[in-house]
């Protein structure tokens, strides 16, 4: 084995054969983008995939993990913001050994919390980046094999399991519209058009505050696909429109896959960067 390129794809291959792809792209509107991804396994280091350089496709370890974060739009350093969250985050997960129990919870909140403080750290030390932040959604596989995963979100990049031909959102948005939703004052309908849909209630920086993330195991079947994005994809693309464009069974390679739900993306206007990330349990 050659390190990590033979490890994580190109070519490599592991036992589990846990398919990952992902890719990022600046939408039709956005002059920057500030969306990123990320990947890694085991002791190595973080590898964060953003701009022209965001695509890639290969096999996920285990223990392992994929992540998508969201630069807050319109603030100064929200590409800086999503680089670093995701490289923080990565660097706490690879010197943990994961004992696949309730004790890993507590080291993904510790994670999120880390990065967090690290981003409001580094913008009050430098003006260029005052207000910057994320939202951001990650997958943390602790076991020997890809059934069972911690899920960390914040914000509202969302993480959603394709199942049997049946779509189900893993994930609640961390936003004020969701909060009027739960609480039933306001409508589906109405909530679509609300001006304000985009509000976040918790980021990760965005100059400090409260923070509750949203931390718990979850447990998937052989065949599951799963599907990490940023709001920019599903912003644009109904839950219809997914399930039309997710595999309908196992397939060798999800990278056209990825294509394909940002050219969807694209071709609805893509007001959003947009990224996506496709793993495919074993």
């Amino acid at each position: 084995m050659n390190g990590w390129r033979d490890l994580f794809g190109w070519g490599g291959r592991l036992p589990t054969e846990t398919l990952f792809a992902g890719d990022t792209n600046i939408g039709c509107r956005r002059k920057q983008n500030q969306d990123a991804w990320a990947f890694g396994g085991g002791a190595e280091a973080v590898e964060v995939k953003q701009g022209e350089d965001g695509r890639a496709k290969g096999v996920l370890s285990c223990p392992g993990w994929a992540a998508v974060a969201d630069g807050m739009g319109g603030a100064k350093g929200g590409d800086v913001a999503s680089r670093r969250a995701l490289a923080i985050v990565g660097e706490v997960l690879s010197q943990v050994s994961p004992k696949d129990t309730e004790e890993d919870l507590g080291v993904m909140e510790q994670a999120l919390r880390e990065a967090h403080l690290k981003l409001e750290m580094e913008a009050n030390e430098n003006v260029n980046l005052t207000g910057m932040g994320c939202t951001y959604s990650t997958l943390w596989w602790t076991g020997v094999n890809s059934r069972s995963a911690v899920l960390g979100q914040v914000g509202d990049s969302r993480i959603y399991r394709w199942r049997a031909g049946q779509l189900e959102q893993m994930t609640r948005d961390q936003t004020l519209v969701q909060r009027m939703l739960d609480e039933g004052s306001i409508t589906p309908e109405n909530a679509v058009k609300a001006k304000f849909s985009s509000v976040l209630e918790y980021a990760l920086g965005a100059n400090g505050g409260e923070l509750e993330p949203e931390v718990r195991r979850v447990e998937f079947e052989a065949g599951d696909v799963l599907l990490i994005c940023s709001d920019g994809l599903h912003g644009v693309l109904a839950d219809e429109e997914l399930a039309r464009i997710l595999p309908s069974k196992p397939v060798n390679d999800l990278r056209p896959y990825c294509d394909r739900l940002i050219k969807a993306t694209r071709d609805g206007g893509a007001p959003d960067n947009v990224t996506v990330v496709l793993v495919q349990i074993s």
